[in-house]
């Protein structure tokens, strides 16, 4: 008889040792091959529980777009023309032209806008239209859309009604489409929509175009900025996450998650930022994972780290990061700066990252005096 003992059986997130004995017979020459096996387990305990926080992943918000066209769930590209005054990811159909302006900004934060111009009455149903990041995975669905309108002097929408929605590369089949009364929008003075498009058959491909439809008989310019359409969000947040990505994120069952990033800017690319602070730690919070904060502390990709006698300004400013997530209204001003931005709860932030890839030669030179200012002075926090 062979006999094994004392073997231990690990599993995922318990390690659990158990006195196992398995014995079986060894066959002689007569006998038959099959030969019953037995397992005794003895004495079950629970050994070391290995604790959530062991695990986990990074969310870089840094590199090339950031999270637009990724978890973000924004689905039009180049929304408000921030990186340049390009209308990259925008096309004319039929009639009219656009142009990117800066005359008369909406706001300083919006110094850039699409002109629609109809020089003639149109005689065709006209729009200018967006092709999304990599395309527009249209499905049954309501989408909510926003946009700032401004109607410049001389300028007519014919039926009062602009159509807006979405349909195929051709044009000619449409998924989704919602009207929109513009009537009685002042000349020269912007406003602001908010609607929904209802789609009730789902696009076979991904080759859709999100549009702005100007009915026959249309003239004149006509501005638009910061525009903007969701699919619904996981967990129905505003401003929030694609459901399809943050499931399959969720279902990692991440113990912790890292972000947001770890550099300032981006490689490739301009981002927007839409997807902040408070969209990146309400997504980690909601798939019950714990936030760990990274912050810059003042070494980057161009081989040069801050002097200790001038980190002070940056320390400031995580400082103030850390406010902004974590302190009350009442007596912060950063606190009361979250709460202006609709979040009124604060985040439990308990771990912060202090650098990101800190041992790239020549960093890890001047990591120890760079480590020891910012966690002295977030330890008092």
């Amino acid at each position: 008889m062979l006999v094994m003992e004392s073997t231990a059986l690990l599993l995922i997130g318990v390690i659990a040792c158990f006195s196992i004995n398995v014995s079986f017979d060894l066959p002689s020459a007569n006998e038959n091959i099959d030969n019953v096996v037995s397992l005794n387990i003895e004495n079950a305990n629970i050994g070391q529980i290995i604790l959530p926080t062991m695990h986990g992943a990074i969310l870089e918000t840094n590199i090339n777009r950031d999270d637009d066209g990724g978890i973000y769930a924004e689905l039009i590209y180049n929304r408000a023309f921030q990186g340049s005054i390009s209308l990259d990811g925008w096309s004319l159909f039929w009639q009219g032209s656009i142009a990117a302006s800066t005359i008369v900004p909406l706001s300083s934060a919006l110094p850039v806008q699409l002109r629609y111009a109809l020089i003639t009455n149109s005689t065709l149903t006209s729009d200018f239209r967006n092709s999304g990041f990599y395309g527009m995975n249209i499905q049954a669905r309501n989408y909510t859309a926003r946009f700032f309108y401004r109607p410049l002097s001389g300028a007519y929408v014919a039926s009062g009604k602009l159509n807006i929605g979405f349909s195929n590369s051709s044009g000619q089949i449409i998924y989704g489409m919602s009207a929109i009364d513009v009537f009685k929008t002042l000349i020269d003075i912007g406003f602001y929509f908010s609607f929904t498009i209802p789609v009730y058959s789902s696009a076979p491909i991904t080759q859709n175009f999100f549009f702005i439809e100007f009915p026959p008989g249309s003239k004149g310019d006509f501005e638009f900025n910061l525009i903007s359409c969701f699919s619904p969000t996981y967990k129905n947040r505003p401003n929030g996450a694609r459901i399809d990505i943050a499931q399959a994120f969720a279902d990692l069952k991440p113990g912790y998650v890292r972000l947001p990033g770890g550099r300032r800017g981006t490689w490739t690319g301009y981002d927007t930022k839409g997807f902040g602070l408070i969209e990146l730690l309400t997504f980690v919070v909601d798939i019950g994972a714990t936030p760990v904060l990274a912050v810059y502390v003042e070494y980057s990709l161009d081989r040069k780290a801050v002097p200790p006698d001038q980190l002070q300004p940056y320390i400031d400013e995580v400082i103030k990061e850390l406010d902004f997530l974590t302190a009350s209204a009442s007596n912060n001003r950063m606190g009361a700066l979250r709460v202006r931005l609709d979040r009124s709860q604060p985040f439990d932030i308990k771990y912060v990252g202090i650098g990101n890839e800190d041992w790239i030669d020549p960093a890890s030179s001047s990591y120890n005096h760079r480590w020891s200012a910012f966690y002295n002075a977030l330890s008092q926090k």
